[in-house]
């Protein structure tokens, strides 16, 4: 599953439905190959939420029991002509034929695929896995991390990314590889009604989508996990842009935040690193669709990705040194401030990132 030849997104797990640990690139000194070509080659199968409760044998939803919920590229299409002379790869043969690509805006960022009625027993054997609903790059822009609420259907949440690159355009429409005067984001970065740090409902009953939250601060480096307590009803989602968890309410409103890179740092005697600020600004030269390092990413040591909850607390994997950590959480949901360093996974490529972490019923990670 994992794309072959592929030097950004190179860490990416194969079989993700077997590993369910997701691995992205992080590093922002390492040597980056076009995110617009190897977008092109990410599957969709990069991320996943299994709905598995049997209380929905009888529900009626867009969702069903061994249902996932996959997000990935949306996909890209020929543009139109453009309205630039020196953006016609016809007037300049030495153009690369690929920034005549715009996102395609019916192309689906997530989808709903049938896994749960393999038709046998398991034997190692491909089964069919139709698409039940699919979510356009249009509604939503491009997203990877996912969760569930607790609903008699569950419904459904996908946060903003930067994992498949991100583009621009000029007043003329047409792509853009450095910043601008001008530029703007290409439609399909970004949902209809969301940008940078946005977060989608998806209900689980219609497959309505609507705009369910915006991290504050978050310039576009995106979100790298959202995970839901259904004991306080919180949501928790981790900002590459800032570093923080921040903790939202039932109804999307931003209640509380934690910050490992002043907090969990103190705990091992390290010294603590604050934000340093970094915002993306597209209107800048310095900002470049190839180079992740302009993207406004906060430092590695504060870097946090995936996330799960379980027995009073929230487990969170950080990019240095594929670290995972935990902080407990009191039972109204705040952070009890107690952080403390789990394990660090040995054997890892440098580059990789833990982007899922998740805990089966006998409570192993």
């Amino acid at each position: 599953m994992r794309p072959q030849g592929v030097n950004h997104f190179d860490s990416l797990q194969p079989t993700a439905m077997r590993h369910r640990r997701k691995t992205m690139p992080h590093r922002r000194d390492a040597a980056i190959a076009s995110p617009w070509r190897l977008c092109r080659l990410a599957a969709f199968t990069l991320s996943f939420v299994l709905l598995q409760s049997t209380a929905l044998v009888q529900a009626q939803g867009v969702l069903a029991p061994g249902d996932a919920v996959i997000t990935g590229f949306s996909g890209s299409k020929a543009a139109a002509a453009p309205t630039t002379p020196s953006a016609d790869p016809s007037a300049n043969p030495s153009a690369d034929p690929l920034d005549t690509l715009t996102i395609d805006l019916e192309g689906p960022s997530a989808k709903i695929v049938r896994i749960g009625v393999p038709g046998a027993p398991p034997q190692g054997q491909l089964i069919a896995a139709p698409s039940t609903l699919k979510v356009l790059a249009k509604e939503v822009g491009q997203v990877f991390p996912i969760t569930l609420d607790d609903g008699a259907i569950p419904n459904i949440y996908l946060g903003q990314t930067a994992a498949f690159g991100l583009q621009i355009v000029g007043p003329g429409n047409d792509r853009l590889r450095k910043g601008q005067a001008g530029a703007r984001w290409m439609p399909g970065q970004f949902g209809a009604a969301g940008g940078p740090g946005s977060i989608y409902k998806i209900d689980g009953r219609t497959g309505a989508v609507t705009l369910f939250a915006t991290i504050p601060g978050n310039s576009g480096a995106g979100l790298g996990d959202i995970v839901f307590d259904k004991v306080s009803r919180s949501f928790f989602v981790s900002d590459l842009d800032t570093g923080l968890i921040h903790r939202l309410d039932a109804n999307g409103q931003l209640i509380g935040t934690f910050d490992h890179g002043i907090a969990g740092r103190l705990v091992r005697g390290l010294p603590p690193v604050a934000d340093n600020g970094a915002q993306m600004d597209i209107t800048s030269a310095q900002f470049d669709v190839e180079d992740p390092n302009t993207w406004g990413f906060t430092q590695i040591e504060r870097q946090v990705w995936g996330m799960a909850l379980n027995q009073g607390r929230l487990f969170y994997a950080l990019a240095d040194g594929q670290q995972v950590w935990s902080v407990g959480l009191n039972p109204d949901g705040n952070f009890a401030g107690d952080p403390r360093q789990e394990f660090a996974v040995n054997g890892a490529r440098s580059g990789q990132v833990i982007a899922d972490i998740a805990f089966d019923a006998e409570g192993k990670i």
